[in-house]
């Protein structure tokens, strides 16, 4: 890669690279750039109603280039119920700018009574 300097004081600079007319290969992203995405809990053997945790989703989240994580935080209720552990999901959809091979998530609640 070729760089040109100049002597302005400036902030970074970031451009797109597009690669497009591509023969004997496939290309999996031809452009690099943000990643759209909504994310939101749902229910599975533990229920967001009963209150074993707190439903929770988020709506238009963005990921810069480059950035392969995202913290997602889902508060989990305590009781004193004995019963087994139960389970959550967390879902993505609308990704726009990457492809999911994996769009669910599952997340255990552990009985500690």
């Amino acid at each position: 890669m070729c760089q040109a300097g100049d002597t302005a004081i400036e902030p970074n600079e970031t451009f797109t690279v597009s690669v497009s007319n591509v023969v004997g290969a496939s290309v999996s992203d031809s452009q690099a750039g943000n990643v759209t995405y909504n994310i939101a809990t749902a229910d599975g053997t533990a229920s967001s109603s009963s209150g074993d945790y707190v439903a929770s989703s988020l709506v238009g989240q963005s990921t810069s280039a480059g950035q392969l994580s995202n913290a997602f935080n889902v508060a989990i209720n305590g009781d004193t119920v004995v019963e087994t552990n139960e389970r959550f999901k967390v879902n993505i959809s609308n990704v726009a700018g990457a492809t999911v091979s994996d769009a669910q998530a599952v997340g255990t609640i552990n009985n500690d009574d």
